[in-house]
This record gives C-alpha cells, sequence and structure tokens, in this order.
C-alpha cells in the first residue's frame, strides 16, 4: 500500500498547482482591466480630455502591466515545472502502489495456501467419515434386517437411503460458508437450502426410528409367542 508520505508529495503537488493557477487567472483578469484602462486613458489624451491625476494613472499602467505579466509568465513556468514533477510523482506513487499490492497479493497467497492445506485436511478427514458413516450404517442395517419382521423390511432396507447422505454432506458445507451446491436431499427444500438438518440431526433420527423398528419386531414377536 501506498504510504502516507508518498501521497502527501503528489497532493502538495497538485494543491501548488491550483493555487498558482488560480493566482494567474486573477493576475489574468487584473491585466484585462488594466490594458482596458490604458485604452481608455489613451483614447482621453488623444482628444485632450486626460486629467492630470489620469495622466499620472497613465504613466503608471505600463509598469503595472509589464509587472503582472512577468509574475503570470512567472506561474506558468512554475505551473508546468510542477506538473511535471506530478507526473513524476505519480509514475513513482503508482510502481510504489504497485510493489505494495504485488507483496500483499503474494503474501494473501501464502495464507491461501496455509488455509488450502487446512482445508484438505479437514476434507479428508470429512470424506473418511463419510465413509465411515455409511458402513456403521449399512452395517446396522444389514444387523436388524435379518430380525425385523416382513412389514417392518422395506423401513429396515431404506433407512440408510432416506439419509441421502451424499446430498446432505456437500449441502452442509455449503451452508457452512463452502461453494454452492444446487442438489439438496429430497427432504430439504430447494428454495430454502440453508435449512437443512445437520448430519448429527439426520442421523439422530435414523437412529431413532431404527429403535422404533426394534421395539415394534419384538412387540409383534412376544404377541405371537
Amino acid at each position: 500500500m501506498t504510504t502516507p508520505t508518498e501521497l502527501k508529495e503528489s497532493t502538495r503537488l497538485q494543491t501548488a498547482i491550483a493555487k498558482a493557477e488560480t493566482e494567474r487567472a486573477e493576475l489574468t483578469e487584473a491585466l484585462d482591466i488594466l490594458e482596458d484602462e490604458q485604452r481608455k486613458a489613451a483614447t482621453l489624451a488623444t482628444v485632450g480630455l486626460l486629467s492630470e491625476s489620469k495622466a499620472a494613472r497613465l504613466q503608471e499602467i505600463p509598469g503595472e502591466i509589464a509587472t503582472a505579466k512577468a509574475r503570470r509568465d512567472q506561474l506558468t513556468a512554475g505551473i508546468e515545472g510542477a506538473r511535471e514533477l506530478l507526473t513524476a510523482a505519480l509514475v513513482e506513487e503508482a510502481a510504489a502502489q504497485a510493489k505494495a499490492d504485488w507483496d500483499e497479493a503474494e503474501a494473501l497467497l501464502s495464507r491461501a495456501l496455509d488455509v488450502a492445506k487446512a482445508a484438505q485436511t479437514a476434507l479428508d478427514e470429512a470424506g473418511s467419515k463419510y465413509s465411515d458413516l455409511n458402513d456403521l450404517i449399512d452395517r446396522a442395517v444389514t444387523l436388524g434386517r435379518q430380525h425385523v419382521t416382513a412389514h417392518l423390511r422395506y423401513g429396515m432396507a431404506d433407512l440408510g437411503e432416506r439419509l441421502e447422505l451424499a446430498k446432505l454432506f456437500p449441502l452442509v458445507l455449503r451452508n457452512a460458508g463452502g461453494p454452492n451446491h444446487e442438489i439438496s436431499p429430497t427432504y430439504v427444500s430447494s428454495a430454502h437450502p440453508q435449512h437443512a438438518p445437520t448430519i448429527e440431526a439426520k442421523v439422530t433420527e435414523c437412529v431413532r426410528r431404527f429403535a422404533e423398528m426394534r421395539t415394534r419386531t419384538e412387540a409383534d414377536r412376544r404377541r405371537g409367542e
């Protein structure tokens, strides 16, 4: 980023140029008035109507005009020189700003690399947890399905599939600030994906339904004995 000192140099030059341009404009206006006054006095002198006071004034005007023109020329030269300095200062500031931006960008990318490593580690762990979760649920469903009563078998087999973990995992990642993921589980409103349940909540629901099926199966068995 550009330092305050570098900014101050260009600002100082711009302020000085603006001030000099204002003074030059005022001098140009004053010169117009003096030259007009000189013309009028010369005209009166030609026809013999110039008073002594105006005659004395007529003698002063050329000196004032010369002084004003010299000052205006001085200001013009100063403005041109200051503009050259301003151009150089802006170039220097732009170069300094570019260097600062490049340095900052590289620092940000260095931090991004650290975040990328952490993200990869987290995603590797999440992927492993996804596989573990699917495996655990599949094994539990396989064991339970052997013992549930016939009318509950389909519900038991469908227990893991209803979680739709393949869709829920990326949606939860999106709701945590991750990339946009437009495919949502069927139990999540596409208009309000931010209201998706957590993975823990859905698995808790799965565990509850599994327990209900076991309870119903054992109750049916007891009634049949």
